[in-house]
């Protein structure tokens, strides 16, 4: 059974983000755009879009564009990260931890 189109895209986009292709905050892909690299109808990439919306991978402002999220879901933190990115308005929430190198 063949995946909708709407799917593939979703798919394709979203490894897109996680590979590090955009980083957290770079303007993403117009509608348009979209439509003539998938050769598909407005309707079909504004579902694959908002799909990456909803989960949390872009968010999409009326006027402005569409942005990679800074969450920076599904994408390993090290601890080292922390010094590269400015705290002084974000958070951080640990939901989970995985010890390195396993002591004996």
């Amino acid at each position: 059974m063949a995946i909708p189109k709407y799917q593939y895209i979703k798919d394709e986009l979203k490894n897109k983000i996680i590979s590090g292709q955009f980083a957290s905050g770079d303007k993403f892909y117009t509608e348009a755009e979209l439509i003539a690299m998938y050769d598909v109808s407005s309707i079909t990439v504004v579902r694959a879009l908002n799909d990456l919306a909803k989960d949390g991978y872009i968010v999409r402002q009326q006027g402005k564009g569409t942005f990679v999220a800074r969450a920076r879901k599904h994408k390993l933190v090290e601890f080292s990260d922390v010094e590269i990115f400015e705290t002084k308005d974000d958070k951080v929430t640990v939901l989970s931890i995985e010890r390195g190198n396993k002591l004996k």
